[in-house]
């Protein structure tokens, strides 16, 4: 292709063997204006990547010409997010689809708490695939709190796996994307990790003044008066069902015996726990 006379020409500098190397002028196969449309940005734009790749120690051109390469360049080379469109072209190489394809899917939510005990919360209805959670999300300070232990945790875990991914990778450019994808990670790790600790310095005062924050001593009282009154039903509870199961033939068994446990469960809620029933028999000492 004859040279245009554009900074940008296809001609370029050749190295020896034929090699082309990054040189004052980049090397396209086609007019720089003709990219626009491939990534979704305008031609100062491509110009900029074209000299941040140019002064790059070592220099490293964007790979216009191979656009599901541009992600890699993109990770190497930029501090901001990579761009939708670039991702998307990534997306469309046989490399990205294969790792799009290995993904594991998300583990669906594990089912909640059946039983006597969660009798008076009434079970969620069922949700269709990728509707939102019927439970609702925390407020406040506390919940801030809870959503950025979540996401530091969540970043992390994620700089981690591709330091892995990366140090097992036997592909160079693969490899090279891959670090570049931790250090990015890394980045936005630290920021939560700054974030977090900050959070977690003014808590206990935040916390305290929106009455948000119990003494230690008295939520284990509580927890011991509890555990006292399940403690007690629970002792009493086969004395008070085995004359009625004596009376019953085997197969209605199972039913008394929910039935009665389905009874002190209701007992225990209607007094929240803070005394067992009256025909429980005494605590005994260990």
């Amino acid at each position: 292709m004859a040279d245009t006379g554009s900074e940008f020409s296809p001609a370029g500098e050749v190295a020896e063997g034929g090699k082309r190397k990054p040189g004052r002028r980049a090397i396209y196969e086609r007019p720089l204006e003709t990219y626009e449309t491939t990534f979704a940005t305008k031609n100062r734009a491509l110009k900029r990547w074209i000299a941040i790749g140019r002064d790059a120690t070592p220099p490293e051109l964007p790979p216009l010409d191979d656009p599901p390469r541009m992600k890699g360049w993109w990770l190497r080379h930029m501090k901001h997010r990579v761009p939708e469109k670039i991702t998307q072209l990534a997306k469309s190489s046989p490399l990205g689809a294969a790792l799009a394809a290995a993904a594991p899917s998300p583990s669906p939510p594990a089912p909640l708490s059946v039983g006597p005990l969660f009798d008076a919360v009434p079970p969620a209805a069922a949700a269709p695939p990728g509707a939102a959670s019927a439970l609702p999300s925390p407020v406040g300070f506390s919940g801030a709190l809870q959503r950025c232990r979540t996401a530091e945790a969540s970043a992390g875990e994620l700089y981690t796996r591709l330091l892995r991914e990366a140090a097992a990778e036997r592909d160079a450019d693969r490899r090279a994307t891959l670090t570049a994808e931790a250090e990015q990670a890394r980045r936005a790790w630290d920021e939560l990790v700054d974030r977090l600790r900050a959070m977690e310095r003014d808590a206990e005062k935040i916390l305290s003044a929106s009455g948000r924050v119990w003494l230690a001593d008295d939520v284990l009282a509580s927890l011991e008066v509890a555990h006292l009154a399940l403690r007690e039903g629970l002792r009493g509870l086969l004395r008070r069902i085995r004359p009625r199961l004596a009376a019953l033939p085997p197969a209605e068994h199972d039913a008394a015996w929910h039935a009665e446990v389905e009874a002190l469960f209701a007992g225990l809620r209607a007094s929240k726990f803070t005394a067992p029933p009256a025909d429980s028999p005494p605590a005994v000492a260990a």
